[in-house]
């Protein structure tokens, strides 16, 4: 037997031994199968992993950019309804006779004909159309 494995004739085939003089056509011979090593797999594997953790963060992230972005938009669209609410009491104010009548003496300082203005002397500028009284005049 140990000069089995000296010789370069035989081999190991199948768990026997074999001739390599016979000839080796007649054989049955077994597909070659191509066997990744694991350390391919591994790296395979871990490409795999990574780019998919990539894919998912960027998606993560995009996501969450477009909620923030939604919060945003729907607390400007309540400051905007908000102030809508604001002008359209105003409007209704002014368009009563009596809310023409106030934007009128306090922007424009009009006076109806019969009435005197009174201005204090030492009132401040800031508050000075809440200081003006108007009086109406005394018939002689």
């Amino acid at each position: 037997m140990t000069g089995l494995f000296l010789l370069p004739e035989y081999r190991l085939r199948k768990k026997r031994w074999i001739d390599l003089s016979e000839n080796i056509e007649n054989l049955p011979q077994k597909k070659r199968r191509v066997r990744f090593s694991t350390e391919v797999m591994f790296i395979v594997s871990v490409v795999f992993c990574v780019s998919l953790s990539f894919i998912y963060l960027s998606r993560y992230y995009s996501i969450r950019n477009l909620l923030n972005r939604e919060e945003e938009q729907k607390a400007r669209i309540e400051e905007l309804e908000r102030e809508n609410r604001k002008l359209k009491m105003n409007l209704e104010n002014l368009s009563t006779p009596e809310g023409i009548e106030r934007l009128a003496r306090e922007r424009l300082g009009l006076v109806k004909p019969d009435e005197i203005v009174v201005v204090p002397l030492n009132g401040n500028s800031a508050t000075h159309s809440q200081n003006v009284t108007y009086e109406n005049k005394q018939p002689r």
